[in-house]
Formats: structure tokens, sequence, C-alpha cells
């Protein structure tokens, strides 16, 4: 069995729905992100990646001390946590994107990030 951990120290088991199907053409590399850990101010200092699932699109964003959340952007459009860490998952729009909340982490994601999956 494989588990995951998220930066809020709860564990997942990964299924198949979670795992990479191919190459995502919107995939986000180490792209840059506003965010804000733990109530610490916004700034520009989360890195994304994105693959391609069963279940849509996966981002894993990653906090500059080494803690990660999980989402997944459906193929509707919507946006859930994929970690287990977060249930609380708040999203409005902001000019440019989407400004998510998992717990007190915060994150503005650009629309190129959050589009339709390919």
């Amino acid at each position: 069995m494989l588990f995951l951990v998220g930066c809020g120290g709860a564990a997942s088991e990964r299924d198949d729905t979670t795992a990479p199907t191919g190459a995502d053409p919107g995939a986000g590399r180490g792209v840059r992100v506003a965010c804000s850990h733990g109530g610490a101010p916004v700034a520009d200092t989360c890195s994304v990646e994105r693959s391609m699932t069963a279940r849509g699109a996966v981002m894993t964003l990653r906090h500059p001390d080494g803690g990660f959340h999980r989402l997944l952007v459906r193929a509707d459009g919507t946006i859930a946590a994929a970690d287990g860490a977060g249930y609380a998952l708040a999203t409005q729009p902001v000019p440019g994107g989407m400004a998510v909340t998992i717990g007190s982490d915060r994150y503005r994601l650009p629309d190129v990030l959050i589009g339709p999956a390919s």
C-alpha cells in the first residue's frame, strides 16, 4: 500500500483513479502561485505541478516548508481537495483565476491551471 501525507498530517490511500494517465498539455511544473500557509501573508511562494488522472487534473500545491495539498479539478470545472487533509474547501472567482482555501491555507490559482483539462 502507498500512503501520501499532506501538510495537514492526514494520510490518504492513493487509488487508481488518482494515478497519472498521461501528459497534460496544461501542466504547470514549478509554476509559482500566490499562497498563504498557516495564516502567513499571501506571497508568490508556492509551486504547482499538474497531472492528468482518470478523475480530472490533479494539482499538487507545494509550500516552501515542504508541505503540500492536492486539488482535483473535475471536467465540469469544480475543484475539490484530493489529499484528504482538508475537507473544508472554499472557492471564489478572482480576476484571472480562482481563490481556494483549505483549512488555514489559501491559494490564488491562475485560470491557465484551472481551465478545462485537456
